[in-house]
């Protein structure tokens, strides 16, 4: 056993004398443990890059003149048709006056009804880039 080692077991044993936690045993195990805040900001950080799908707040219906409830149903139905097929895109993605070109894209697929593509894009154009 090396001295690093035979430090490290002489740790690991007062700590647990302390009752607490464990180091790692193996040094890639500590490699690892180091690792982990890193890695564990990397994910939050990713996390905030994925865009949002936004929920509909009176405003926003005021902005599009409709209620706060036909924009959220709005919304529940771009989710319901669109995800059947692909991930939920971020309305900001667009402009608002490219998303009728990309719904119609879809439409045969997606089989939206009139009602479907008019609520759909309701709820991308409230919510497209400027």
């Amino acid at each position: 056993m090396t001295r690093e080692q035979d430090e490290f077991l002489e740790l690991d044993r007062a700590a647990a004398r302390l009752g607490r936690v464990r180091s790692p045993a193996t040094a890639e195990d500590r490699a690892v443990a180091r690792m982990l805040p890193a890695l564990l900001l990397l994910v939050a950080a990713a996390a905030a890059c994925i865009p949002a799908i936004p929920e509909p707040r009176r405003d926003d219906a005021d902005r599009m003149e409709t209620t706060e409830e036909r924009l959220t149903q709005a919304r529940q139905r771009y989710l319901d048709k669109c995800m059947a097929c692909h991930e939920a895109i971020s309305p900001a993605r667009h402009p608002s006056g490219q998303w009728p070109k990309w719904v119609a894209r879809m439409e045969p697929g997606a089989e939206l009804k009139p009602e479907d593509k008019e609520l759909i894009l309701l709820y991308l154009e409230a919510f497209s880039a400027p």
